[in-house]
C-alpha cells in the first residue's frame, strides 16, 4: 500500500486509531510514496532524494549502506534535515531495526518542530515536511508504543539529542524568522519539546485515558500488526 503527501499535520506521539487501517497482518516494511523525495516497495527503496551524499548509500538497499548513512549523520548532525531522518527511520524499519527507526523518527520530528517554531517557512515547505512526518509516523509510532517504557526512553533521548545538536539552518539569515532573537526562540521551542513529554506522561498517568488508548489499539489490531 502506498501513500502520498497531502496532509499538513505533525504526527503526535499519542497515535491510535488515526494511524492504522483495520487489518491483522504484521507490518514488516514501510512501503510508501512521497513525491519526489522517497519511495519504497516491499521493503526496498526505489527512489531516495533527500541528501546528495546519503542518497546513493540508501539506494543500495543494503544494511552496510544504511549503516554508512547513519555514520555520516552521526558525524555531521548539524545540517541533517528532518526529511533525511524520516528516511533513515523508514530504511531502519525495513531492515528490522525498529528501535533505530523510532530513534531517527523522533529526532527528525523534534528537529522539525524546532525549525517550524523559529522559522517562517513557505506553506509548501511546511506541508512537505509535516506530510512526510505523518506518513512515516503511521508505521513507526504504532510500533514505538508496543513498550511504553522503551518508547518514553527513546522519546527523551531524542529530545536530548535535538537540544544537544541545534539545527544550523535555523540561524541562516537567508531564511526568514518569526522572532528577533533566534537563539531565544530556539530555547522556547526546546522547552515545548520537554512539555510534550510531560503531556504524554500525564496522559498515561490517567487510568481512564490509558484504558481508552489500549482499547482503541486492540480494536484496530495495532498490537497484532506492530508488536511482533
Amino acid at each position: 500500500m502506498k501513500f502520498s503527501v497531502k496532509i499538513v499535520v505533525i504526527f503526535t506521539a499519542l497515535c491510535s486509531t488515526a494511524c492504522t487501517t483495520v487489518s491483522r497482518e504484521p507490518v514488516k516494511s514501510i512501503d510508501i510514496y512521497v513525491k519526489p523525495y522517497y519511495s519504497a516497495e516491499k521493503g526496498k527503496a526505489e527512489n531516495v532524494f533527500v541528501h546528495k551524499q546519503l542518497d546513493p548509500m540508501l539506494r543500495e538497499n543494503s544494511l552496510n549502506g544504511y549503516q554508512s548513512a547513519v555514520k555520516f549523520v552521526q558525524e555531521n548532525p548539524a545540517r541533517i534535515s528532518p526529511m533525511t531522518m524520516f528516511t533513515l527511520a523508514a530504511r531502519a524499519y525495513d531492515f528490522g531495526l525498529r528501535d533505530e527507526a523510532v530513534k531517527w523518527f523522533y529526532r527528525g520530528q523534534n528537529r522539525l518542530i524546532t525549525a517550524l517554531y523559529v522559522l517562517d517557512l513557505p506553506k509548501a515547505t511546511v506541508a512537505e515536511n509535516t506530510g512526510f512526518s505523518q506518513v512515516v509516523g503511521q508505521f513507526v509510532n504504532p510500533y514505538a508504543f508496543c513498550d511504553l517504557n522503551k518508547q518514553r526512553q527513546l522519546a527523551k533521548e531524542a529530545v536530548d539529542w535535538v537540544i544537544a545538536h541545534p539545527y544550523e539552518i535555523i540561524f541562516m539569515k537567508e531564511l526568514p524568522t518569526k522572532f528577533q532573537d533566534r537563539q531565544i526562540a530556539l530555547k522556547e521551542a526546546e522547552e515545548k519539546l520537554k512539555a510534550r513529554l510531560k503531556t504524554q506522561d500525564e496522559f498515561f498517568a490517567n487510568p481512564q485515558h490509558k484504558a481508552k488508548w489500549q482499547k482503541e489499539r486492540l480494536e484496530n489490531h495495532v498490537n497484532e500488526r506492530f508488536c511482533w
